[in-house]
């Protein structure tokens, strides 16, 4: 049985009710106007074998991706679930999807790629986690595809740190091995230099890669087209091995635009940090050390000024009392006594 609505107009949510078909072998609503989340009931189609050329591939769909996908076992092609407005993160259940071979599709995702999606090991082609919001670094088990020859498609997301030197392994392919428009850094790794079928689409650019150029690219002598290596950060020369196979390629070498080549690269392991300066917080003690300097004061005199003695007024005399004929005025007790012989009184002899 084979489910076809492909370019049909739907509108509304998918049916549940598509869950009884359970010996269905394909299942194809792309290109409608189908809203809503994918019901769970799906994952009960434990026969479908092709999404044939559309599953739910461009309609407005929402929410997350049931984890009941994950037992669609027998899936081999045309999974897809891009073009849509899905969001939140892969489920580790479409790495039970072992029999996928070509077009696994991914769009409109964030997060980490699962590690279990490298048990998709019979992929050969459109391997495609292009255009997601995918963070972290690449899972190293990506590595086991092995069986990849064309189109894979990691770019245009947020990967960052280093490409996994697993692959490397990847040695089947022969066109489309895109990586660029990533956040990736650090070097390059040397391994990729196996991938030595390839022809078209060799896409690194639009990273933050540095260091040197690895002379093992050298070793793509097949390539004939779109060999693209520009605005990244590489330094050094361009290894003669690499520039020899620019004779090669016809259309879109593009490898110094954008790089630091002719600077000299230094080893990052090497280097001396960087100290950026720091303005050292001020100490604050519980107690001040010392007491504030105040403005200066006038200090009062130690001693007295010396000034100049005010003259004392001469006393103002006592009247002298008028004594009578005979007496005399005795100075001691400043009364009037008789006169005794030879003395003198004020009006005579006493």
């Amino acid at each position: 049985t084979n489910i076809d609505y492909n370019e049909q107009g739907l509108t509304g949510t998918v049916p549940t009710e598509l869950g009884q078909f359970t010996e269905a072998r394909s299942l194809n609503l792309g290109l409608n106007q189908l809203t809503g989340a994918i019901p769970t009931e799906i994952g009960q189609m434990r026969k479908l074998t092709t999404g044939g050329d559309g599953f739910f591939w461009a309609n407005k769909l929402t929410g997350t991706i049931p984890t009941e996908l994950g037992m669609l076992g027998q899936m081999g092609e045309e999974f897809y679930l891009s073009s849509n407005l899905f969001s939140g993160a892969v489920p580790t259940q479409l790495g039970q999807l072992v029999q996928m071979s070509s077009s696994f599709y991914l769009h409109s995702f964030s997060g980490a790629v699962p590690t279990q999606l490298g048990q998709l090991s019979q992929m050969s082609s459109w391997f495609a986690l292009h255009y997601n919001s995918f963070s972290s670094t690449v899972p190293t088990q990506l590595g086991q595809l092995v069986q990849m020859s064309s189109r894979f498609y990691l770019h245009s997301n947020s990967f960052s740190g280093a490409v996994p030197t697993q692959l490397g392994q990847l040695s089947q392919m022969s066109s489309w091995f895109a990586l660029h428009y990533n956040s990736f850094s650090s070097t390059v790794p040397t391994q990729l230099g196996q991938l030595v079928q390839m022809s078209s689409s060799f896409n690194l650019h639009s990273n933050s890669f540095s260091s040197m150029v690895p002379t093992q690219l050298g070793q793509l002598e097949k390539m004939t087209h779109a060999f693209q290596l520009m605005s990244n950060n590489f330094c050094g020369d361009v290894p003669t091995e690499v520039q020899a196979l620019s004779s090669g390629v016809t259309e879109y070498w593009r490898v110094t635009p954008g790089n630091l080549f002719g600077e000299v690269c230094v080893d990052p392991s090497t280097a001396a940090p960087t100290v950026e300066p720091t303005t050292a917080a001020p100490t604050i003690s519980s107690k001040p050390t010392s007491l504030p300097t105040m403005a200066p004061t006038t200090s009062l005199p130690t001693t007295a000024p010396t000034t100049t003695p005010v003259p004392s007024a001469p006393p103002t005399p006592e009247p002298t009392p008028l004594c009578g004929p005979g007496k005399f005025l005795n100075t001691s007790s400043h009364e009037c006594e008789g006169c005794a012989s030879g003395r003198v009184s004020e009006g005579g002899v006493g």
